[in-house]
């Protein structure tokens, strides 16, 4: 029997949250977050832009990181599993990803969850 070429999904993508609670000490939350997988070329692409952030001026590097962090958000970001504080479903729309995305705890993870997505999503789920 032949393996079958499948094309690139978004999947749901578990990204732990960390919440400082004191000198060495976190609070973690796992939330899920569906991200687009990309393609070689796209990834390609994407981390040659970051290379590009890093070898700019202090001034430059975060106009380039601001515009990175916007692309990624609105392009590869396409869902979450995510409710508000009283318990009550947080609905994933661009005003609410804007608001999640500025919060610095969750800002952080979901950036780096993306990361570890393209890098891992294909063996972890």
């Amino acid at each position: 029997m032949a393996g079958k070429f499948r094309k690139i999904q978004a999947m749901f993508w578990p990204v732990t949250v960390k919440f400082a609670k004191g000198k060495n000490k976190f609070d973690k939350e796992v939330i899920d977050i569906k991200y687009v997988r990309l393609t070689k070329d796209e990834s390609k692409d994407l981390l040659g832009r970051y290379r590009v952030e890093e070898e700019a001026t202090a001034a430059e590097s975060s106009e380039t990181y601001s515009a990175l962090n916007d692309e990624i958000i609105e392009t590869y970001i396409v869902d979450w599993k995510l409710d508000q504080e009283d318990g009550t479903p947080f609905d994933f729309n661009p005003e609410n990803l804007e608001m999640v995305m500025n919060h610095p705890d969750f800002g952080t993870a979901i950036l780096k969850g993306f990361w570890d997505f393209q890098n891992g999503g294909a063996t972890k789920n």
